[in-house]
């Protein structure tokens, strides 16, 4: 059974804060992936940052940002050099707008999906041909899988919040209740890697 690693890459270089939030993205992957009967593991690299490893066959790297793109790249590399077997996998907003780019002009990077990743990267890991189709009801998706995060990573100091009931709001979940957008705006690429919106 092929075991995935999926990276979540740093923000703390290119975000105009330090505050990082749980990669709600790669764990709606994972979660499908395991709701499939497939191996996943998530690594955060806002928290780690030990990715060399032989022991999966796939390792898929979001990019959700240009500026993300020259590390995600640099992974790929690394990788390689180390573990040339590997498949190198990336998705996310970014690389749904340049994917032909990618292919011709990365060669360590051996699959882009483009769009929403579930069904492509159950694919990919299955050898099987690319479903590049929306998932029309977001309810048939499985919640996504926190239970692969340590939530003490994502505790944030709020002793200067001004907090009067004094809740606890050190740790806090995103979560997604739809996907797409109902609007064409001509200056913004939502709806290419997500379609229109499907509650």
């Amino acid at each position: 059974m092929p075991k995935i690693l999926l990276i979540n890459l740093p923000t703390s270089e290119i975000a105009s804060t330090l505050n990082f939030t749980m990669p709600v993205g790669i764990l709606s992957l994972a979660a499908y992936l395991e709701m499939n009967n497939e191996e996943v593991d998530i690594l955060d690299l806002n928290v780690n940052n030990d990715y060399l490893s032989e022991e999966y066959e796939y390792v898929g790297i979001s990019i959700m940002i240009a500026a993300q793109f020259n590390l995600a790249y640099k992974i790929a590399k690394e990788i390689k050099c180390v573990y040339s077997n590997i498949k190198i996998i990336v998705g996310g907003t970014h690389v749904t707008q340049f994917k032909n780019d990618i292919i011709k002009n990365c060669p360590e990077i051996d699959f882009v999906v483009a769009g929403e990743g579930e069904k492509q990267l159950l694919n990919i890991v299955r050898n099987e041909p690319i479903d590049d189709s929306f998932i029309e009801d977001i309810n048939d998706l499985p919640f996504p899988a926190y239970h692969k995060l340590d939530f003490n990573d994502y505790k944030r100091d709020i002793a200067n919040w001004n907090n009067p009931y004094n809740v606890d709001l050190s740790i806090r979940m995103p979560i997604i209740t739809s996907r797409g957008c109902p609007n064409q705006c001509n200056f913004c690429s939502l709806i290419k890697p997500m379609g229109k919106r499907r509650d």
